[in-house]
């Protein structure tokens, strides 16, 4: 139970962070930042930061439900307000592990195919502005680079 409650906070503050439904709700925090609005710093932070996002969205959509739903045995202040802590924190820290686990190759890759492709177009660049005589030997070298990055870009794409 506690891993679909971590998938479905992931997902939750996955949609309020980047989600074209609440596009313009983050742009409005934005302009009542720049506008110097109080609080609204903070509020802007909330949208920008996985933790923040995942701790508040297991908050309030599984810790406090949980407290009010009658599920839990009867307990003093301070054991409900560990319970609390406790699932809200854990439902937190697996959704922000998902979120790293599932987006990091996808991002790394395109991290890499960006650099690999800027500096394949400088090679090409340079390629271009060259002399007949410097062409030939240089030429070949610089394939030799474009050989070498693609490889080594296959390989950390596979790791």
């Amino acid at each position: 139970m506690l891993v679909v409650c971590a998938i479905a906070v992931k997902q939750a503050a996955y949609i309020l962070m980047h989600g074209s439904i609440f596009e313009s709700l983050r742009n409005w925090i934005y302009s009542k930042m720049e506008d110097e609005v109080f609080g609204f710093e903070k509020l802007n932070e909330l949208f920008t930061c996985k933790v923040c996002m995942t701790t508040q969205v297991s908050i309030w959509l599984i810790s406090v439900p949980l407290m009010f739903s009658g599920l839990l045995p009867s307990m003093s202040l301070i054991g409900m307000m560990a319970v609390f802590l406790c699932v809200a924190f854990a439902v937190s820290g697996l959704a922000v592990l998902f979120w790293n686990l599932f987006e990091y190759k996808v991002q790394k890759f395109e991290e890499l195919r960006r650099s690999y492709e800027q500096r394949e177009s400088e090679i090409m660049e340079e390629l271009s502005t060259l002399h007949e005589s410097e062409l030939a030997e240089l030429k070949e070298s610089y394939e030799r680079q474009i050989a070498s990055m693609r490889n080594s870009r296959d390989v950390e794409v596979a790791n």
